[in-house]
């Protein structure tokens, strides 16, 4: 695939310079890149491509904003990009004349109260501002690599039996305190109920039984539930897709005629055969290449054979649902066990994969392997995700809780992280690569803050100084691990019962017995839910406290103060 958009990165919000916009160099290096930014004889088409593309990823942004009911109608047309409609009408080539620029940028230079009236939500701002100054990195470094360039890569979700999609029943039903969580999210986020009801055209007398999937779809996207992990995960696949499309359109001669630079504004993911390439790339295909989510759920199988309208049954119907709407991203890999044919009444188990198939409306085996006995003879989590990391392939693995999900724009800058992090895994070794996380149950309660705020110091502060002091090991999600070495090294965390009750930081200590390195980077952050009650906290720092108690005791520990010098030695300690 010839790869549009591959010559160099800046960036600008308030108003697009051609110099300033994410397209990116073949040949990466950064006497080339800073060439080209500075570079002022740039041709008109040129220019005006790379304002399209980065217009074209903005516009994306701002409408998956608007699906999480974070915009109102009227905040997302003043973020979207659009086409001079007399433009459009004369068949005009396009100019920047005709591209006209949304409000909210333009606010973001007046002063906090026209900006504010704009776009009410603060989480909006956060985005952005976070996306806009982290960009600055990619063009330091070099640039993005081509499209058809990006390592390839796995998200392993490890689920056992939490909420998928929380029903409209158990959104209703009152606590002890007589409120419902139903409640408890209108007073939380009174604004983005606000935009949901305008998204599903009613009002809040109105709104009832016949709106039970879509309430219990905006209670799941905003509680720590399977559907929200899934669906920000997949936000990949969908950047992969639109990188692809953009690349194709944008290197058609057509394209800088008006109408079809508006067609590409409005709906950059669909066909539009006027500029479509011949023969036709699929770029859902291509995605799949490039990005795979497998959700480790052990007992799926059983979930699948429950009773009818049991709970375990709902779940697995749930998980069957999520599917649906990603068919191909998203696999699921489980434990079947089943009696033996031969007869001796023995149980035989397998690690199976399965996928949904659009056509055949139902899910499919993948591949079944037959395991030596039962898996499941440590702690459950960690053996849960080595039983699954067959099924995964690419050069990373990533490791997201089912506390987690992703952020539409931070998978534009996807492809320089695994590229950056990965690219040299024969001359470093093995390797671990982490970034930050936002937590987004900050408000929910005094204690949830507190809990958000003593989790931030560590995701970003701590891990900046255990990266640059190379005492980093692996703490938990998100991190990515280079997928041959967490294959052949004993997997992503050890799973022996009581001994590795911290399960991942053993994955840390055990490819830095190898010679390998934990590394730590704040280009990119995925959001993260914490304990939000007394008593869940308590046992989070506990299970922390048991788990530091047992490292002691392990051979890992032993053989890492036996085996480092007395710097890295010293600050492992600390």
């Amino acid at each position: 695939m010839d790869d549009f958009g591959t010559d160099s990165v800046t960036y600008s919000i308030t108003s697009i310079d051609p110099d300033c916009v994410p397209v990116y160099p073949e040949e990466n290096t950064k006497e080339d890149t800073e060439s080209k930014i500075n570079t002022k004889d740039m041709s008109h088409d040129e220019s005006m491509r790379r304002i399209l593309w980065f217009a074209a990823v903005l516009n994306e942004m701002a409408r998956t904003m608007r699906e999480q009911d974070l915009l109102s109608d009227e905040e997302l047309k003043s973020m979207l990009y659009t086409i001079d409609d007399e433009a459009v009408a004369l068949k005009k080539r396009l100019s920047q004349d005709h591209l006209l620029s949304p409000e909210i940028y333009f606010a973001i230079n007046t002063p906090d109260a026209q900006s504010n009236a704009l776009i009410k939500s603060v989480e909006v701002w956060r985005r952005l501002g976070f996306f806009a100054s982290s960009l600055r990195t990619i063009v330091q470094n070099g640039g993005l690599p081509a499209i058809s360039m990006t390592k390839a890569s796995t998200t392993l979700v490890p689920y056992y039996n939490e909420t998928v999609i929380p029903t409209l029943e158990s959104l209703e039903e009152s606590t002890s305190e007589g409120v419902n969580v139903l409640d408890l999210l209108r007073a939380i986020s009174p604004m983005e109920f606000n935009n949901f009801l305008q998204r599903i055209q009613t009002n809040d007398l109105e709104i009832g039984k016949n709106d039970a999937t879509e309430i219990e779809r905006f209670a799941a996207f905003r509680s720590q539930t399977l559907l929200r992990t899934a669906s920000g995960l997949a936000y990949y696949e969908r950047m992969l897709q639109l990188l692809g499309k953009l690349a194709d359109a944008l290197n058609q001669n057509t394209i800088l005629d008006a109408e079809l630079a508006k067609q590409l504004l409005e709906a950059p993911l669909q066909d539009h055969t006027s500029y479509e390439l011949s023969p036709p790339i699929d770029y859902a295909k291509f995605a799949q290449l490039k990005y795979t989510i497998v959700l480790s759920c052990q007992i799926f199988g059983e979930m699948r054979d429950a009773p009818e309208k049991s709970a375990k049954r709902l779940q697995a119907e749930q998980i069957e649902g999520i599917m649906r709407q990603y068919p191909t991203s998203i696999r699921v890999a489980y434990i079947d066990k089943k009696i033996s044919s031969s007869g001796s009444g023995e149980i035989v188990y397998a690690s199976v994969l399965v996928k949904w198939d659009p056509e055949q409306e139902k899910l499919i085996e993948i591949y079944r392997i037959v395991l030596p006995g039962n898996f499941l003879i440590g702690e459950a989590k960690p053996s849960n995700q080595n039983a699954s990391m067959i099924f995964t392939r690419g050069d990373a693995i990533q490791a997201i809780d089912m506390n987690q999900s992703g952020f539409f724009e931070e998978y534009l800058k996807f492809p320089f992280f695994l590229n950056t992090s990965f690219g040299n895994l024969a001359d470093e070794g093995p390797k671990i690569a982490g970034h930050r996380e936002h937590i987004f149950t900050n408000e929910v309660s005094s204690l949830s803050s507190f809990m958000s705020m003593q989790e931030s110091l560590f995701v970003t502060s701590t891990q900046r100084i255990l990266d640059k002091t190379h005492a980093r090991f692996h703490y938990g999600h998100p991190d990515f691990f280079g997928r041959i070495a967490a294959m052949t090294c004993g997997g992503m965390a050890k799973a022996s019962r009581g001994i590795n009750l911290s399960e991942d930081i053993f994955g840390g200590f055990n490819f830095a017995l190898r010679g390998g390195r934990a590394t730590q980077s704040d280009l990119i952050q995925v959001g993260k839910g914490k304990d939000i009650g007394f008593l869940q906290i308590s046992t989070f720092l506990g299970k922390i406290s048991q788990g530091n108690a047992e490292q002691l005791l392990s051979r890992d520990v032993y053989r890492l103060n036996n085996q480092t010098d007395i710097f890295r030695h010293m600050t492992i300690v600390w």
